[in-house]
């Protein structure tokens, strides 16, 4: 079954949610910040099968280097992620973020989000 998660996932490409979501699962080695007590297991894994990919990586071989721009943090935490095992689903292209637009921090005067648009063009056959 086709699958397209996209959102803001507060989570940066070398994150545990990042590394769960597209290898599929994570060990406690994985664990970048570890509670003593909280109880996490040795894998996580997604169910069988589900490894997602990256849009913008895919089309680009690495994230863009920003997707949310404040004042006080500039990185890449929002992301468009596909799956498809039956071969329905093609990533066609992504719209490249201008990053000359993106000059000063966001919100402002001509952006009312401090996120930027990602934007991904599928075909599903």
């Amino acid at each position: 079954m086709p699958v397209i998660l996209c959102g803001d996932f507060n989570a940066l490409p070398f994150s545990c949610t990042y590394l769960l979501l597209t290898e599929g699962s994570i060990t406690r080695s994985n664990v970048c910040i570890f509670d003593s007590d909280v109880q996490f297991p040795d894998t996580l894994r997604l169910p069988e099968g589900i490894c997602l990919h990256s849009a913008y990586k895919t089309c680009g071989t690495i994230e863009p280097d920003f997707t949310n721009y404040t004042h006080n943090f500039k990185g890449c935490i929002d992301y468009i992620f596909f799956h498809d095992d039956a071969r329905h689903l093609q990533l066609l292209r992504v719209v490249p973020i201008d990053r000359d637009r993106y000059q000063d921090p966001l919100p402002n005067a001509s952006h009312p989000s401090d996120h930027v648009p990602l934007v991904a063009h599928f075909d599903l056959s």
